[in-house]
């Protein structure tokens, strides 16, 4: 395994009026325990079934370690008010630095759906990355059943550029798998 730089940490939230980005609180563990146990997300997340608050607070312990072993740079989504609600979770997943590329994964909570949140928070991690990073292309690698996913990344100004035949396995079997990308 080859050693990765640490991920650059975010020095302020990024937002866009309605939404921000921002570092994981300990504090939100109860949020990202129920939305995990969401069915939807427990479809398409490979997360542990059941879900608990443990694992919630697990999971945002390791956030900083993650950055700093180059990664993921997991981030929270809330209002721009920042008032406690979390609406999801986006970040750089199995980011390849050398190659010049980042994957992104995302999810959205029950409640938020529906209403542009992940588009935004795409966009602006995708902006942010760019700007940040040196590297050129940006992917999102979804299950072609995740309708709602494709739609985000499309949304987002991604372009459906190949299908991986079988290249995705979850609790619901094997998946084909829609690569979509954008380019500096």
């Amino acid at each position: 395994m080859i050693d990765a730089p640490p991920l650059p940490a975010l020095t302020s939230p990024i937002g866009d009026g309605e939404i921000a980005l921002r570092e994981w609180r300990l504090s939100d563990s109860e949020q990202v325990a129920a939305a995990c146990a969401e069915q939807q997300i427990q479809l398409w997340i490979p997360v542990p079934s059941p879900y608990t608050l443990e694992d919630a607070r697990e999971y945002i312990a390791t956030r900083e370690r993650e950055r700093l072993e180059g990664r993921e740079l997991a981030l929270a989504i809330t209002p721009v008010t920042d008032d406690g609600t979390i609406l999801g979770s986006i970040g750089i997943v199995r980011p390849s630095l050398p190659d010049r590329r980042v994957e992104f994964g995302y999810w959205v909570a029950s409640g938020a759906r529906g209403k542009g949140v992940a588009r935004r928070a795409l966009r602006l991690l995708g902006q942010w990355v760019l700007k940040t990073l040196a590297v050129d292309r940006l992917e999102v690698i979804v299950a072609v059943e995740n309708e709602a996913s494709c739609a985000v990344a499309r949304a987002a100004g991604f372009e459906q550029e190949a299908l991986l035949r079988s290249y995705i396995i979850d609790r619901a079997g094997l998946h084909d798998a829609a690569v979509f990308t954008r380019f500096r």
